[in-house]
């Protein structure tokens, strides 16, 4: 069965029961059911009785396997089910829309749109309405902004009302998307660190530190005002505590992928992620993703943001722009939700098995 969803995710199973012939000697057989989260059309009942998972890419697989046949009356007969959860392909990617906030987002004078790195540079025919903003929010207010042009949809949290839940009541705001009401919270996988503890992260005052690509792990990360940090290749940083870029960050090839912030927000400091590149009153542009489900996210100054923020709330100010950036659909996460689509890459893997008590 985890073959057969590895080369076929829709598969539901084996549509009944398959007899393990050996000569003229049947031998037994076995019953394959394949439950998806939505159910399985070909066998309802066996997984209206099941627990489903919430999570899109795992099916949750019952194999009853039966002997001398599948008819009770035989001699000696006997059954034994093993049940079992399995990934398909990879985890749900994280980064699925360009702002994603458990709580509050506000927005003052912002564009949001997207483009996809892997096409080029933003510009021209890569410019998309992917701009996609989503909150677990539902009161009045979960969603404000001023002076705003929104190329994407909305979503709120379950049970609110978008017509007070987005609140663009001041200075000329233009959505060009749908107002979407969620059935279910999204939930943001808790961030397992990786990597060697290095310490603190600081970029020099009037400097550039210059970095290869790799993995890192720190204790907090500081890029002062008149501070350069590059990246000569990809990059991923784990940080347990604070983020605070003030100065200029160089993204290898300014590509969004090629730098991911994973932010735990661990401790009081660690609450809280800035994101004020270049300073007020440069226009030097980020690139990358940042991922800090517990922390404040504040991102001000001058210069455009191209990649994807994910926070507890976000604040984001200042003539400037969000152009989501499509290819960091293919981040994977950490096996939680921010994307639900489920691709078919050849892989299933088994998370789990168990044998139900009968």
């Amino acid at each position: 069965a985890i073959t057969q969803l590895a080369a076929d995710p829709a598969y539901t199973g084996s549509s009944g029961y398959v007899a393990m012939n050996s000569g003229t000697f049947v031998r037994g057989g076995y019953d394959v059911v394949v439950c998806a989260e939505q159910g399985n059309a070909n066998n309802a009942a066996a997984c209206s009785n099941l627990t489903l998972s919430t999570d899109p890419s795992v099916r949750i697989i019952q194999v009853m396997g039966m002997s001398p046949s599948n008819q009770t009356s035989d001699r000696n007969y006997e059954s034994r089910i093993v049940m079992s959860a399995v990934q398909i392909g990879q985890p749900p990617g994280l980064f699925g829309n360009a702002l994603f906030a458990n709580g509050n987002i506000g927005l003052e004078r912002i564009l949001v749109d997207s483009y996809d790195s892997r096409e080029g540079s933003y510009g021209g025919d890569n410019i998309n309405s992917n701009g996609h903003m989503l909150t677990n929010k539902a009161t009045a207010g979960a969603v404000q902004g001023y002076g705003v042009t929104i190329n994407g949809n909305i979503t709120i949290g379950p049970g609110g009302d978008p017509d007070t839940a987005i609140n663009f009541q001041w200075g000329g705001n233009v959505h060009n998307g749908q107002k979407i009401v969620a059935t279910e919270k999204t939930q943001l996988p808790k961030i397992k660190i990786e990597g060697l503890m290095q310490g603190a992260l600081n970029a020099p005052d009037n400097g550039t530190l210059t970095m290869p690509g790799g993995t890192y792990r720190y204790t907090d990360m500081l890029v002062p005002s008149g501070g350069t940090l590059e990246f000569t290749g990809p990059a991923v940083l784990y940080v347990e505590k604070g983020v605070k870029l003030y100065g200029t960050i160089k993204t290898a090839g300014d590509l969004p992928t090629n730098l991911i912030i994973y932010a735990a927000g661990e401790g009081t400091e660690g609450k809280t992620v800035v994101v004020n590149s270049g300073g007020y009153s440069s226009q030097t542009a980020f690139y990358g993703a940042i991922y800090a489900p517990q922390s404040i996210v504040w991102i001000a100054g001058m210069g455009d943001v191209y990649g994807a923020v994910i926070g507890e709330t976000i604040g984001f100010v200042g003539n400037r722009a969000m152009h989501f950036d499509e290819a960091l659909s293919d981040v994977p996460g950490f096996g939680g939700s921010g994307s639900s689509d489920t691709v078919a890459d050849g892989t299933a893997t088994m998370i789990s098995w168990w044998e139900p008590l009968i």
